[in-house]
C-alpha cells in the first residue's frame, strides 16, 4: 500500500473514531456514517469512466474532492466539535494529517 493511501485511511479512520458530528447538505450524520459515506464516495470515484479504476486516489483529491464536499450541491462538508464550533471537514482532516505527520 503507498504512502498516499496510508494517509488516506488513516484520515478515513480518523473520522470514524472522532465523537464529532458531521454535517452534509445540512444534514447531521454521526462520525460512523460519515466515514462509510467516505468510502461509498471513494468507491464510486474510482468506478467514473474518467478517472481510471487503477489509479490510486491521492490525498490531495480525497481530502479536496472526496471528503470536503457534497458531491451532489458543491457545499462544504462540516464537522461539528464536541465544543459546539463548526469548521469545515477539509480544514479538521488537514490538522489531524499534519498531526499525525509530527507525530512520526
Amino acid at each position: 500500500m503507498d504512502k498516499q493511501m496510508k494517509k488516506n485511511q488513516f484520515c478515513s479512520k480518523k473520522i470514524e473514531t472522532s465523537q464529532f458530528v458531521f454535517i452534509r447538505n445540512v444534514q447531521e450524520h454521526t462520525a460512523l456514517e460519515a466515514a462509510q459515506h467516505l468510502r461509498k464516495k471513494i468507491e464510486n470515484t474510482k468506478n467514473l469512466f474518467w478517472f481510471g479504476a487503477k489509479r490510486q486516489i491521492s490525498y490531495d483529491e480525497f481530502v479536496e474532492e472526496i471528503a470536503s464536499k457534497s458531491s451532489m450541491s458543491n457545499k462544504d462538508n462540516l464537522v461539528k466539535m464536541s465544543n459546539a464550533i463548526v469548521i469545515t471537514s477539509e480544514k479538521w482532516i488537514k490538522k489531524i494529517a499534519e498531526e499525525d505527520a509530527t507525530n512520526k
